[in-house]
Formats: C-alpha cells, structure tokens, sequence
C-alpha cells in the first residue's frame, strides 16, 4: 500500500504541474500590429485569456522571439482566430491600466472581454467612448437590513443602443457571455446600419463542442478491507462510452471536461491475504469458513486463500482535463477529478469477519473517490480521432457509521483505448 500511495502522489503531482505548465509550448501564424500601422508576420505563442491580456509572445520568420506589452502595440491576432488589441481601461475610481483586450466584435458598437482575476466585459461606440458592462452587485444596510442594489449593465446597454429600441427586450433577458452578447452587438448593427457589416472574431471558437468516445480497457484492481485483509492486483475488463465537452471555460480553450460511463468486470476469484500486523481474520467465500493466520497458533498457518469476489461494477470519472499540442496531429491530456463506482453484482458468499460475533460484507454498493488520467489522442489513422489514457483511481467507502477497520478501500490502475465517433 507504501508504494501504491507513492505511486498516486507522484502521478497527482505530474498532473498539477503539466495543468500549471503554459499549454502555449506551441506558436499559431499570426501577426503584430505596430503602433504605425504597420504589420509584422510570424507566429505567436498560444495563450490563456489571462496571460493573452498582459503580452502578446511574437515569433518572427527568422525564429526570433520577443515579448510586446499592452500600448508597444496597436494589437495582435491569431491568423482566422482571435484578435487582441491596445486599451485603457478604468482599474478602480482613480486609476487607468493599459492592456490587451479580447476582440469579439466589431460594429457600430464593438465588445471586447478581459479575463483578469475574473471576467470583465467592454462595449465601445463613437460619442460614448469604452465602458465596462461588468458589474458586481452592491449591498447597501439600512436599519441593519442588507438591500442588493441591481446592476446597472443592462441600462448601460440601452443607454449605447437609445437610438434602436427593438432591442429593448433582447438586452433585457441578455446574459453576460460571448454569445449573449455577439449576438445583441450584430442585431443592432443590421438595425442601423446597412451600408457595412459586422466584423465577429475568433467566431468558431464561441460555442461549446461535444464529442462522444468509446473505449476498452484493462485494469489492475485491488480492494483493501480495513486494516484486516487485501486481495492481489485482480484483472480487470472494460468497455464503455463517454464525451469530451470542449470550450467550456472562456479564460482557457484547452481546458476541457471528460466523462466516461465504463462496465467493469473482475476475475471471478482472488488471492486474499492477511496484513502482517493482524493475528487472525475470518473468511467465509463459497459458504466455506477460513481463519487466516501468519502466526503460531494451536490451528493451521493460513496466510492467505483464493475467495470468490466475482465483482460487476459500473465506473464514472469525471475529470477536468487540460490540452498540450506536441504535434499538428497529437494532444497530450492530463485530467484530475472525481470517481464513481456503482456494484451491480458481487459473490453474495462472501464476508470478512473480524470476530466472531461481527461481519463485513465484502463490497458496499457505492464507492467514491478521486481519478487522475494522462493520455494521448491524434488522428493517427484515416480521419478518426483515437485515445489511448492511463487512469489512476482510490475509492473508499464513506459512511459515518461504519469503524474505520471495517472501511473498504479500492486501488485501479487501467489502460484505455478508445475513439471519437
């Protein structure tokens, strides 16, 4: 149990350090706009929202990097994708700061998005200038009652658009995201004015995108009951499906979320073995009764037995997960969150006692705990997109009656592969 608790440490800490790591180890074509106008041509280094907003990491031809910050340029984009560009913005009542706000789309009224310590979100028109549309709500106490002062975002917006009251009801029931807000900026504009049309960037990277996987796996299990008994490192077979949900947080694109539903099916029998600090434990596998021992008594030397588990579960990970590029055609993923182990089945002979007058059952019917995974994927064959992942998962039952020595824990180790449908 050391080693495998040394094993989990090391995988969670491998994990928490690539999900700290810059995922921007890779450059997309893009270019620099100079404060004279003038373009420079490269490639900039892929960012999070929160970084993208403080410099821009520029590449040139000759493979020269340099770092510009917010007002040394007028802005930067990615090439079809995102662009960002200089602006002060009103930090607090008495200071200004100059950053790089997000482009979402330019029109008559133009928005913008920051993510810094939160999400902040601009509208911009001629004759009104830059205004921050978000806004936290405000208690005010009168008499010892606290009262929430509403907003005033949606009035700022009807304020910008006075002059088209079509799109009253529209800001009304408007919430405060890309899409929301994308969509209210490009009515308006094909209101009042027909001579151009708005400009939408970084448009196919807006809404969330769902892909379901199947998989097969194989895994090593082991399930400790308390302090008294554990069993080898069991087989273990899966088949399942699950989705990976995509751009779903706007301050980082290449975090994402992973679900899988798997059914697992262990060997029918396992070596049972006592834990060397336990004098004696009772085992009853197949109506059969066994006293295992590992010191001298007035009976047998049993140190261990071959029992009937003979356990059908169905396992559900949900990780968060985040996405490095090595190469144009893989993705390494590493992912830490939650597990879920139902038992549909299980031998119905089995029991662990640690006295005579007490039993344990063998497996409770729900076991939860925590999951870290490390995987590729890529389109390494035809136009499919394949998986291949390594879990790591500690269950436990939880339950505030049950004493700790009759507590059972479960250990798994599994290799998937699997495909994107």
């Amino acid at each position: 149990m050391k080693h495998i608790f040394k094993l989990s440490l090391i995988l969670l800490f491998f994990c928490n350090s690539a999900l700290k790591a810059e995922s921007g180890v890779n450059y997309t074509p893009g270019y620099v706009i100079q404060l004279n106008g003038d373009t420079l041509k490269g490639q900039l280094l892929n960012q999070v929202s929160k970084s993208a907003g403080k410099k821009c990491v520029f590449r040139s031809e000759r493979g020269e990097d340099k770092i510009f910050l917010p007002g040394e340029i007028q802005g930067y984009r990615y090439e079809g994708g995102k662009y960002y560009v200089t602006k002060e913005i009103q930090k607090d009542s008495l200071n200004k700061k100059t950053v790089f706000l997000e482009y979402l789309v330019k029109g008559i009224i133009s928005m913008y998005y920051l993510y810094d310590n939160g999400e902040h979100y601009y509208a911009e028109k001629n004759g009104v200038g830059l205004m921050e549309l978000t806004e936290s709500a405000k208690i005010t106490k009168v008499d010892n009652v606290d009262y929430v002062a509403l907003t005033q975002t949606k009035g700022k917006l009807i304020y910008f658009m006075q002059d088209c009251p079509d799109v009253n009801n529209e800001i009304k029931n408007i919430s405060l995201d890309h899409k929301s807000l994308i969509k209210l900026a490009k009515n308006y504009h094909e209101k009042v004015c027909d001579s151009e049309s708005c400009i939408i960037y970084g448009k196919k990277n807006l809404s969330m995108k769902l892909q379901w996987t199947v998989f097969a796996g194989y895994s090593k299990n082991r399930y400790n009951f308390g302090g008294l008994a554990h069993t080898n490192l069991v087989n273990n077979f899966q088949i399942g499906a699950g989705f990976k949900l995509s751009n779903v947080f706007m301050f980082d694109e290449h975090l994402n979320l992973r679900v899988n539903l798997g059914l697992e099916k262990d060997a029918k029998y396992s070596t049972l073995s006592i834990y060397d600090d336990v004098s004696t434990v009772s085992i009853k596998s197949d109506d059969v009764s066994y006293l295992l021992n590992k010191k001298y008594l007035a009976f047998a030397f049993l140190p261990s037995i071959k029992a009937h588990i003979d356990v059908f579960d169905v396992n559900i990970p949900i990780t968060l997960n985040k996405d490095i590029l090595l190469t144009k055609k893989t993705t390494l993923f590493l992912g830490v969150g939650l597990a879920n182990k139902f038992i549909i089945s299980k031998s119905p002979k089995f029991m662990v006692y640690e006295d005579s007058n007490r039993a344990y059952r063998s497996i409770n019917p729900w076991l939860v705990g925590v999951a870290a995974n490390v995987g590729l994927e890529g389109k390494w064959f035809g136009n499919h997109t394949y998986i291949i992942n390594a879990n790591c998962e500690f269950f436990k039952h939880f339950s505030s009656d049950i004493a700790r020595t009759y507590v059972v824990y479960n250990n798994q180790f599994s290799i998937q592969l699997g495909v994107f449908l």
